[in-house]
């Protein structure tokens, strides 16, 4: 009997969670989301964030329903996907310094409208080829420099949504160089 290898994709997304098991072929065996959304930030008033553990228990529950349409000795490999701008500050342990601010959340745009403070708009493009969007991941730094400095003394390291989610399965501390 031939084994059907499947990939498990856990994909966060602004709108839903999901995890999808995709045969060698690309075709969808089995496929299950929940709805996604922001939550209120506790630590700074109108701010949103990524609760990264309600995102985790979606994606449990989206993966404990694929499992029951696909045999999990067919999956040989696991891959996470979300939208790349968001992330936390880690510690060394990867304990979450601060929540997952939104790329929703409005609290950098003032921050993006005065860039020039910092460095000149043209410079930062030359340097990472990114248009001046207020989510972008220097805003936030900023932002915790300006509202929360301990937190970047504290920091081993900035894992994006994918990473913090890989972290939870390995341990690791890495985020992708893309």
């Amino acid at each position: 009997m031939v084994m059907k290898k499947l990939a498990l994709v856990l994909d966060c997304g602004a709108t839903n969670v999901r995890a999808v098991a995709v045969d060698d072929r690309g075709r969808i065996a089995a496929i299950h989301s929940i709805p996604n959304q922001t939550c209120p930030d506790p630590h700074f008033e109108g701010g949103l964030i990524w609760d990264i553990d309600e995102i985790w228990r979606k994606l449990v529950v989206c993966v404990q329903h694929v499992l029951k349409q696909v045999d999990g000795k067919d999956i040989a490999a696991v891959t996470v996907t979300t939208f790349g701008v968001n992330g936390a500050p880690v510690d060394k342990n990867g304990n979450q310094l601060y929540p997952v601010i939104s790329w929703q959340c409005q609290r950098t745009l003032p921050l993006a409208k005065n860039v020039d403070r910092y460095i000149p708009l043209e410079r930062l493009y030359e340097i990472t080829g990114l248009q001046n969007f207020s989510f972008n991941t220097l805003y936030y730094f900023i932002w915790l420099k300006q509202n929360r400095p301990e937190i970047l003394d504290k920091m081993e390291a900035f894992l994006f949504i994918p990473s913090l989610l890989v972290h939870r399965f390995t341990g690791e501390l890495h985020n992708d160089s893309s």
